[in-house]
């Protein structure tokens, strides 16, 4: 993993860990990763393997590939499905796969690229 592509894994992964209302013991405890090892990816440290990422992913219900999204669309796709789930229940857990959730806000923010350009263009239209 680049030191770019460790940078954004590593922002995702503390701002996912924020969303869920999980702490780093409650991810090693679901993921078998160790505290240890998930402290030094946090704080930007280390340099985790494929290995590590799935398992870490899996701990967490979501893609692997979700993590290594530039973080902007990443925090978009993370805020709509957290903001789906209010009111539903502490454990935030997900009523639809991550996977299909992400085609779902991906198809999103097709649309709502579409609509900010036909604007635009009625705009330098007028």
């Amino acid at each position: 993993m680049t030191k770019k592509t460790f940078k954004v894994f590593a922002e995702n992964l503390n701002y996912f860990l924020k969303k869920k209302g999980w702490t780093q013991s409650d991810l090693s405890r679901a993921s078998g990763v160790s505290n240890a090892y998930l402290s030094d990816i946090l704080r930007g440290k280390g340099n985790p393997s494929i290995d590590r990422v799935e398992l870490i992913a899996k701990g967490l219900q979501a893609p692997s590939s979700l993590f290594l999204l530039p973080t902007t669309r990443f925090k978009y796709i993370v805020n709509a499905h957290f903001e789906n789930l209010d009111g539903v229940g502490t454990d935030r857990s997900f009523k639809m796969s991550m996977d299909d959730f992400i085609t779902l806000a991906n198809r999103h923010m097709v649309m709502a690229n579409n609509v900010r350009n036909k604007t635009e263009l009625s705009e330098a239209d007028a």
